[in-house]
């Protein structure tokens, strides 16, 4: 590890609104550090971050924002996987249900328990795992939407073709 860093390139200085400003600068700063931290020893990068005009306060929420993981597509794709198979097996599950004669009038209750379930991992994990309660969310989302979208349309269908049907009566 080389005990010269280069200079991080400032941030945005501080404007009227201060804090927006200082933000971006922190962040910059974090880049910068997440960028050179396997090069130089942390000293180095501190004295060179001073050196270009960040101060104590910044530099060391650099180094706490550095520290935190990056949540990139990963993150994400693994959840979009992980809430996919929850709702495959509530599916499948209530269509083992289902297919049960003594037991096939659960099928509906079951999704409706995966669905609350659902919700109830989207509010918990909102702050130990954002992107799988993100996941979460848009897959309640789309499982309550979905079908009112699907049956809209269908009812519209429905409205065109008696239409179309009656006025094919009417002319013949």
């Amino acid at each position: 590890m080389s005990s010269d860093a280069p200079s991080p390139t400032p941030g945005p200085s501080l404007g009227s609104g201060g804090q927006p400003d200082r933000d971006a600068r922190v962040l910059a700063l974090a880049e910068y550090v997440r960028a050179n931290r396997d090069a130089f020893t942390d000293e180095a990068l501190r004295q060179a971050a001073a050196d270009a005009g960040y101060d104590e306060r910044e530099i060391a929420a650099a180094w706490a924002v550095s520290a935190e993981p990056v949540r990139g597509r990963t993150a994400s794709a693994n959840a979009i996987g992980i809430v996919i198979a929850y709702f495959v097996g509530v599916f499948v599950l209530a269509s083992i249900v289902s297919a049960i004669p003594e037991a096939s009038a659960l099928g509906l209750p079951v999704i409706g328990i995966g669905l609350l379930g659902a919700v109830f991992a989207w509010l918990s994990l909102r702050d130990s795992n954002p992107p799988l309660a993100y996941a979460f969310r848009n897959g309640v989302i789309l499982l309550i939407v979905l079908p009112v979208v699907l049956s809209l349309v269908a009812f519209g269908i429905c409205i065109v073709g008696l239409a179309t049907f009656g006025a094919a009566l009417g002319a013949g």
